[in-house]
């Protein structure tokens, strides 16, 4: 039954590699560096949506609340819109019994990942460590159960069984380890971007060691 969610979040791994590839080619920096990780995160977050677990027609659960919160959180508000907006209209397509719960997810994903990514700013946390991705993984995803007040009565407990203990142990858990991952790559990055205004520091101080010891002479 759950081998679905087992395959939404390996797929959610690979994301989090490839996205450091792309993060190489174009830089989160610029624009257009927002806009790919914005497909790319869209994109994954769909296929998970295609292959989800499905409790009833019209209730599913797969990796696009883990998806939105981490793209918005790593890479801004831009990248966050564009890999929600794939989720909402998809989730719209789909229709049933879920669809006010899942649209729900996918803004409240988007909120949260929003919200720690400006706090990260004011507050200047260059590294997110594990504890600050733990607590953000479950920000999203209490969240997530408590929109389960959405679904038609005779559905809520049935799936707040079946689920909430997933939603709360699983789903932050995946959280923590893509966002250790995507953590690890901004780190190495910053510190690449550091060791190579270095290298050209030490550089100009070593072509100008020469013209100094001229004049001296």
């Amino acid at each position: 039954m759950f081998f679905q969610l087992i395959y939404n979040f390996s797929l959610l791994i690979a994301l989090s590699v490839l996205s450091g590839v792309v993060d190489q080619i174009a830089p989160r920096s610029k624009f257009y560096g927002k806009i790919l990780q914005g497909l790319l995160f869209g994109g994954t977050a769909l296929i998970g949506m295609l292959y989800p677990l499905k409790l009833a027609e019209g209730l599913i659960f797969d990796g696009r609340s883990i998806v939105i919160s981490l793209a918005t959180l790593f890479f801004g508000p831009v990248t966050g819109i564009i890999s929600a907006i794939p989720a909402l209209f998809y989730r719209w397509h789909i229709g049933g019994p879920g669809v006010y719960m899942g649209t729900g997810v996918i803004i409240s994903s988007f909120l949260v990942g929003w919200l720690y990514f400006r706090l990260r700013k004011v507050k200047k946390v260059s590294l997110l460590h594990y504890h600050h991705l733990l607590l953000f993984g479950l920000s999203v995803h209490i969240i997530m159960i408590a929109l389960m007040a959405f679904l038609p009565t005779g559905l809520r407990s049935e799936t707040f069984r079946l689920m909430g203990p997933i939603i709360l142990f699983a789903y932050p858990a995946i959280t923590l380890i893509m966002g250790i991952i995507l953590s690890d790559q901004e780190q190495n990055k910053k510190m690449l971007h550091v060791l190579r205004e270095s290298e050209k520091f030490l550089n100009t101080i070593f072509s100008s060691i020469g013209d100094s010891l001229i004049s001296l002479d």
